[in-house]
């Protein structure tokens, strides 16, 4: 009988269902707000936030007391539990204040990743990666940027933008507003024009205004950096730039992201400075000491580095990869911390030292030029000077032989004489040699000495073959 087979689905068949297209797009995204208090003792944060490149791993992770962290935060990290990894977690990083009179504003300064959690002991830590600085427009001072938060997130530090930490009250309508606004630009962000210089110009400008929002002293009177991202140039593709990237991975803390350079490239940092405390006076800065260094001199960077002058400018950092050992290293910027001053001596100023992670890598191409073949260059030249040495002895051999040949040859005394005996080796003559020895041994018979098997006593006559005397 014929007997039914169930038919085999297509590829078509087991094509995912758009339901589930339509849930991973509905994902709702976490939105967390990671603030620090820029009046206080963490104003370094304002310099190394609008310093770092994007992509990177900032310098060290934030970390809140309980208390800090609002209701909806922990509830969110709660249920998460603790991991290492949150690609869909985006951040807004900004400052908040402790002054009374701007302890409800926060001012945002960066978007950012984050990478890990965790929370132990009511201590809540967050590991993340800096993204692109946060669009600032035209604004003279840092109040035009600024938001009011909340009644609900005033005392928070670390807080999410839903509804379960903003509750706004009825009368904070403009506040809420804002508030609404800055969650909108955070979920649906606006591709600004990429010139991220003008924006960090426009940011350090407003941040050290007097009269408004009041951050840290040093803050104010620090000078302030913007790093780009290595570039290098490429002989036949032209050139790039690279992008950050993972380096390496942490079951202890998190994964720590920066640049990965290859060995065999030179490759270009360009610092943008300035020191906006003292724009608009009549003095401009003295010459600025910052200099590059690698933290385990994995990098080769020079020749040399001019100190820094004037009140704004930009310099090219070169550098290449020495020896690299498959380890991460840190890209430093050192500057001299106290004692910088102005050309008048009146402004006192401050130098931040920072670093980001890169990672030296080999490279085949290089490995292959400088190490694989100056050996196989070595081996080649030793191989052909033993083969020349054998063929040489080879030659001298038999140039000898032959030149014994000959030697018994024409030797008068004939071979009879230099032959060995006992039990050597016989030589092969020529059919000529022979015939000539054979008539040698008629005309001259050998004497007693030679063959004494035959001439054991001498009356027995002349030796075999001999002819008498006609």
């Amino acid at each position: 009988m014929y007997a039914w087979r169930r038919p085999v689905p297509s590829l078509w068949h087991l094509r995912p269902s758009p339901h589930i297209f339509a849930l991973l797009m509905s994902a709702e995204k976490k939105l967390l707000v990671l603030a620090f208090y820029a009046d206080g003792p963490y104003w370094e944060d304002v310099v190394h936030l609008v310093g770092l490149p994007s992509g990177v791993s900032y310098r060290w992770p934030f970390r809140y007391a309980e208390k800090y962290v609002g209701t909806g935060a922990r509830k969110l990290l709660s249920d998460e539990g603790e991991s290492k990894h949150h690609e869909h977690w985006e951040v807004i990083v900004g400052a908040r204040f402790i002054a009374d009179r701007d302890s409800h504003l926060f001012l945002p300064l960066r978007r950012a990743r984050i990478r890990a959690h965790r929370s132990r002991k009511n201590l809540y830590t967050f590991w993340f990666t800096v993204g692109e600085l946060w669009p600032v427009g035209d604004i003279t001072k840092p109040s035009e940027q600024a938001v009011p938060l909340p009644s609900g997130v005033r005392g928070k530090l670390c807080f999410t933008v839903r509804p379960a930490d903003v509750e706004p009250s009825s009368a904070e309508t403009e506040e809420v507003a804002k508030w609404q606004a800055l969650v909108s630009a955070l979920e649906h962000p606006v591709q600004g024009d990429g010139d991220d210089v003008s924006q960090w110009r426009t940011l350090t400008s407003a941040l050290c205004k007097e009269g408004d929002i009041k951050i840290n002293d040093n803050a104010v009177h620090a000078v302030f950096y913007r790093l780009s991202q290595p570039c290098f140039e490429r002989t036949l593709f032209g050139s790039g730039c690279v992008a950050a990237s993972l380096l390496r991975k942490s079951t202890l803390s998190a994964p720590v992201y920066g640049f990965e350079l290859k060995q065999g490239r030179d490759y270009e940092v360009v610092l943008q400075y300035a020191v906006p405390s003292l724009e608009g006076k009549r003095t401009t800065a003295d010459r600025i000491p910052i200099t590059f260094a690698s933290s385990r001199n994995m990098l080769t960077i020079g020749p040399t580095q001019e100190p820094l002058v004037g009140n704004y400018g930009e310099q090219s950092i070169y550098m290449s990869v020495a020896e690299p050992d498959g380890g991460l290293d840190q890209l430093l910027l050192q500057g001299a911390g106290e004692g910088l001053t102005d050309q008048g001596g009146e402004h006192k100023l401050r130098v931040v030292s920072t670093s980001f992670p890169v990672k030296p890598s080999w490279s085949f191409w290089v490995a292959l030029r400088t190490r694989v073949l100056p050996l196989f260059g070595l081996w080649f030249g030793l191989s052909i000077l033993g083969l020349v040495s054998i063929l040489k002895g080879i030659v001298e051999a038999q140039l000898k032989g032959d030149l014994d040949l000959i030697a018994r040859i024409t030797d008068p005394g004939g071979d009879a004489a230099a032959a060995r005996r006992g039990g050597g080796l016989a030589v092969v003559q020529p059919d000529c040699r022979l015939r000539d020895l054979h008539r040698a041994c008629r005309l001259h018979p050998d004497p007693a000495t030679d063959h004494a098997h035959r001439h054991r006593y001498p009356s027995r006559g002349p030796a075999p073959h001999g002819r008498g005397r006609r």
